[in-house]
């Protein structure tokens, strides 16, 4: 896999979480309401 995955090839660790780090998209709005519900936290709000 090494050979193949560029993101494996990182040696540096700070340069690696840059690269994980570079195309993940925002969080969606309802995202930590989303997290509360899932957890047990709060209900489900209905829509």
């Amino acid at each position: 896999e090494k050979r193949h995955n560029e993101a494996f090839r990182i040696a540096d660790e700070e340069a690696f979480v840059r690269a994980m780090l570079a195309d993940v998209p925002p969080a969606p709005p309802r995202a930590a309401e989303i997290r509360a519900a899932n957890s047990g936290m709060t209900a489900a709000a209905a829509e």
